[in-house]
């Protein structure tokens, strides 16, 4: 411990300073300027043994001596001039001893602070050797993490998938092929094996093939949403719109068309159904909320074809077809809904032929009665006039009777259809010498 007045070191026990008198403020043992103070109490030291300062020093303990005495009771001079003496000699011999005392106690402060360093700076490098240590260990398992995700990594799904399209853009498309196959056989499920399949047939321009890898599939894994979505998109990249609805028409899983709703597009509604019909009809078309477009010449129609406004005429005898489709907001057209309808207006009966059978003694004109959407025909030498090879002659007005035996034979034809009336006959006999 030193003096805080005059910085002498204090042995242990004393509470006041041997040299300066003060009294000790404890302070703690040890002190982090402990090398600084030990270096000024050195050099303290050497300054208080040096001749040049033992008068300043004699002169400050003298005064201290005179006021020890006063306050002792010593009243002469001569008294206390030999006391001082005394006194002073004891002290300077104390102060000697006490000098030595100190280098030796600060010799093992030295020599315990010195070991103290020595330990800390050891356990600094352990330490430091501990963390390299630890840091190169660190850095080995991370590089054996890496080589093993990497090989793991390469083959799996997603590495044999990425060799796939690598081999697929240098036009290696056997080892496409192959890595493409591996992977499907990893995860079936997935959709991008079957899409580097199909790009590897696109490629070869197999679109064919190309469809039908995503068909197999589909027909292994009905339920496939991704697989269905993955052959939309092929669908729609390939301008094969209408395809989607013939897919998804097939598909019977709730799940996979509430999924993919936004490409269903339900076909058109008729509401008459189909059959013969013995008058003019009308068809009307519903698909709600979507485009409907038609034609009636048995053609499938696309969006180019007639847009249903307003409901369909049937006003021709014989059979039409009527196909039509519905387009959604996101241009999915359906699949064709298609419809046949047979007119067959009633036929008339046979034609009425003016005058009837019999002889005649004047010339008489011959008159057919002609319904409206009918034509009549007719022969005079007896033969059917609705055979083409009877060469018949159209009925355009009356008729005159020629003289002599006539086989007069009519019949109708009905305008815009092959369907004739029963045959009219009538044997007329006109001679005119009986005038």
């Amino acid at each position: 411990m030193k003096c805080v007045n005059c910085g002498a070191v204090i042995p242990r026990g004393r509470i006041y300073c041997p040299f300066c008198g003060m009294e000790i403020q404890i302070v703690p043992d040890y002190n982090p300027l402990d090398d600084v103070l030990t270096g000024e109490v050195r050099q303290s030291v050497r300054n208080a043994t040096r001749p040049s300062r033992t008068d300043g020093v004699r002169n400050y303990h003298v005064d201290n001596s005179e006021r020890y005495a006063y306050s002792s009771g010593m009243s002469t001079e001569k008294g206390f001039g030999q006391t001082h003496s005394r006194a002073y000699r004891e002290r300077k011999m104390q102060s000697s001893e006490k000098t030595g005392q100190d280098h030796e106690q600060n010799k093992k402060l030295n020599r315990g602070n010195d070991h103290k360093r020595r330990r800390k700076a050891k356990q600094r490098r352990l330490a430091k050797m501990r963390r390299q240590r630890r840091m190169i260990i660190l850095v080995i398992t991370l590089f054996a993490v890496v080589c093993i995700g990497s090989i793991v990594y390469l083959n799996s799904y997603a590495g044999q998938i990425r060799k796939g399209n690598k081999a697929l853009l240098s036009s290696d498309y056997a080892k496409a092929e192959q890595y493409f196959t591996k992977a499907s056989k990893k995860d079936r499920k997935r959709p991008e094996a079957y899409e580097g399949l199909a790009k590897i047939c696109q490629k070869k321009e197999d679109m064919e093939g190309a469809e039908n890898v995503f068909l197999s599939a589909i027909a292994v894994q009905p339920d496939n949403v991704k697989l269905y979505q993955a052959i939309i998109d092929f669908y729609l990249d390939t301008k094969q719109p209408k395809k989607v609805s013939e897919v998804l028409s097939d598909c019977r899983y709730e799940e996979v068309l509430e999924s993919l709703k936004k490409y269903v597009t339900p076909k058109p509604e008729f509401d008459l159904l189909e059959g013969t019909y013995e008058e003019v009809q009308e068809v009307a078309l519903t698909s709600k909320g979507n485009k409907i477009y038609y034609t009636m010449d048995g053609s499938d129609p696309d969006i180019y074809s007639q847009q249903y406004d307003a409901p369909i005429l049937i006003d021709k005898e014989g059979e039409t077809n009527i196909k039509a489709i519905a387009v959604n907001k996101n241009k999915i057209p359906s699949v064709v809904a298609s419809k046949k309808y047979m007119i067959a207006l009633p036929i008339e009966d046979a034609p009425s032929v003016s005058p009837s059978t019999g002889q005649y003694e004047t010339a008489t004109e011959i008159k057919i009665v002609v319904p409206e959407g009918y034509t009549a025909y007719y022969t005079m030498d007896g033969t059917d006039p609705s055979a083409p090879a009877s060469n018949p002659t159209k009925y355009e007005g009356p008729i005159t009777m020629p003289e002599g035996q006539t086989l007069f034979s009519a019949v109708l034809k009905k305008n815009d259809s092959e369907k004739y009336t029963q045959v009219t006959k009538r044997n007329y006999v006109y001679s005119s010498e009986a005038d």
